[in-house]
């Protein structure tokens, strides 16, 4: 049987490691951490949504997962990627 991945801190505040991902817990990044980039699904969201809101969550990683590009939604103000980067981030979320 396998043994469950262990979940160690990451060396950035706020983010726990789980593999080779640093998912940010709680709240928007203010930047990136050299070597790493930054990732979020495909959850609607807002320009300031924080992660955890309705299943929105980010990470960083050393480089981008196949299939995601440059995302232009505009979270967070930092540079990212995405699986769907055409989306543009909403006023509000309903």
């Amino acid at each position: 049987m396998k043994e469950p991945t262990k979940r160690k801190k990451a060396p950035k505040d706020g983010t726990v490691q789980l593999s080779e991902k640093h998912y940010i817990i709680y709240g928007v990044p203010r930047e990136i951490p050299l070597g790493m980039v930054l990732v979020h699904n495909q959850v609607r969201h807002t320009l300031k949504t924080r992660t955890g809101v309705r299943g929105f969550r980010a990470w960083f990683t050393a480089a981008p997962p196949r299939g995601f590009k440059k995302c232009g939604c505009g979270w967070s103000g930092l540079p990212h990627y995405s699986a769907h980067p055409e989306y543009k981030s909403e006023t509000r979320v309903r």
